[in-house]
């Protein structure tokens, strides 16, 4: 199993390298080879370690409200699979933007809260001199 693995890598490898000579059909197929298999890693992951857990296994001591909160995510999910096609109903379409909003809205609001508390704010005390936390 070890030589199959060194095998491929030596000729996936290879391929990438042949970009050299210009974009030919060997890089192409690299280049196909490589987004299909980190796709495929992604979906499984975020399959198996976000989304079963949290949808299908159900704890019976679980609260209703805790159940209940599972359905937002749930729903807004199914909803970004009107954006897989182009060429759709402008419902199917408006549908979509609404989960897609959502996910750019968080994302957006993660990143700003992110950039704040990780990284102005303590810079903004260290450069002000003010010790906190310090009796």
């Amino acid at each position: 199993m070890d030589t199959i693995g060194l095998i491929l890598s030596l000729t996936l490898t290879l391929m990438v390298l042949s970009y050299i000579f210009g974009e030919n059909p060997l890089f192409k197929l690299a280049e196909h080879i490589f987004v299909g298999v980190s796709v495929g890693y992604a979906v499984l992951v975020g399959w198996y370690l976000v989304l079963s857990p949290a949808l299908f296994q159900i704890n019976p001591d679980e609260s209703t409200f805790n159940l209940l909160t599972k359905f937002p995510p749930a729903i807004l999910a199914f909803l970004l699979i009107f954006k897989v096609r182009p060429n759709q109903t402008r419902i199917g379409g408006a549908l979509g933007s609404v989960a897609l909003a959502f996910l750019v809205g968080v994302g957006a609001a993660a990143a700003i809260a992110g950039a704040l508390l990780g990284t102005l704010i303590p810079r903004t005390i260290a450069a002000a001199g003010i010790e906190i936390g310090r009796a």
